[in-house]
């Protein structure tokens, strides 16, 4: 994934008269603000580089905001307004292995969030992560 941030941040060098696409990400690190800027004439390559570096950061632990309240939104279940219990079960779909029940449970472990689908079989190779 490294490469991947690299070749989304590399770019030609040379001046741009007016750049009619912009991409700024910023993400705060250890009370450290960082912001990616990056132009280019087409928008549809820089929504997909936003993607990968979004992704990027989440993974190595930047947050969206400089404001603990604001990053525990990013967790917070939109119908409820509550967190997400680390351990809340939903409805699952059959095991995709064996067919036997499932369930799906979903928590934030060290600020990043995680889904898996646990066959009732209690075999780790039937587990299957979102």
């Amino acid at each position: 994934m490294d490469k991947d941030i690299d070749k989304a941040l590399e770019g030609e060098e040379k001046d741009l008269p007016e750049s009619s696409a912009n991409l700024n990400i910023r993400g705060y690190l250890k009370g450290f603000s960082i912001q990616i800027t990056k132009r280019g004439m087409v928008a549809q390559p820089l929504l997909q580089q936003s993607i990968k570096i979004v992704e990027w950061m989440e993974m190595n632990g930047f947050n969206p905001s400089w404001n603990d309240a604001t990053n525990a939104k990013k967790y917070e279940n939109t119908e409820t307004g509550m967190p997400f219990p680390d351990d809340s079960a939903v409805s699952s779909p059959p095991c995709s292995f064996c067919g036997e029940a499932t369930t799906t449970k979903s928590g934030v472990t060290k600020g990043r969030k995680w889904t898996g689908v646990f066959c009732s079989t209690e075999q780790k190779a039937h587990t299957v992560w979102r």
